[in-house]
């Protein structure tokens, strides 16, 4: 009986919990200085900063949501800023770009 309610609990945090990190869809991108990227991605009200990353490897920069918005507002465009990891030399997203059909 334990070993099914820690099941359900843990279930349970699961899902209000961070997700799997998933490539994020960029709807524009600006590299604002050496140490920081600003990028519009869509939100439904509730995506912050927080709830990405940027994964750097082979020269390719990837924005990853950790978090689902699972908010219920009608979809529309949000500015994150993040910082920007060392670089050696020039770089190329690795994300989907989105058709701008949301506004800010």
């Amino acid at each position: 009986m334990n070993m099914i309610m820690l099941g359900l609990f843990s279930a349970f945090i699961g899902a209000e919990g961070e997700s799997k990190p998933e490539l994020e869809a960029i709807y524009g991108v600006t590299l604002l200085d050496e140490s920081r990227i600003e990028f519009q991605v869509k939100s439904t009200g509730c995506t912050k900063a927080q709830d990405f990353s940027l994964s750097y490897q082979d020269k390719h920069i990837r924005l990853l949501r950790h978090k689902t918005d699972k908010c219920r507002r009608k979809p529309y465009l949000k500015s994150i800023v993040l910082s920007l990891p060392e670089l050696e030399g020039p770089f190329s997203l690795g994300n989907p770009i989105a058709a701008h059909s949301l506004k800010k």
